[in-house]
């Protein structure tokens, strides 16, 4: 489409946002379907939520390593210029997911 178009890389993402952003790797003892526990665990569910209510017009990704027995990756991005807030959010998720995974 942007050849047909002519365009160059510049005017791709010229009106790209770049927000802060951050990634978390939880490896956990887990052996079960990780997508499952992400979608249902009450726990994760609620964290979630919250991350939510907090992320302000970011987002986040939670997903399980297509690799890495028992890994989950948490990524997300906001455009609040302070990234303490994004990591916090993020660490917050990381944490919940955890736990979660390790008690089972």
């Amino acid at each position: 489409w942007a050849v047909s178009k002519e365009m160059t890389f510049g005017d791709l993402h010229r009106d790209l946002p770049l927000w802060p952003e951050v990634m978390a790797k939880i490896k956990s003892d887990y052996t079960g379907d990780g997508n499952h526990l992400l979608s249902t665990d009450p726990a994760i569910l609620e964290a979630r939520q919250i991350a939510d209510e907090k992320i302000d017009g970011g987002r986040y990704v939670l997903r399980t390593s297509g690799t890495e027995k028992g890994v989950f990756r948490v990524w997300g991005e906001s455009p609040d210029p302070d990234p303490a807030n994004i990591n916090s959010v993020i660490g917050a998720l990381a944490k919940v997911i955890g736990e979660q995974a390790n008690r089972r």
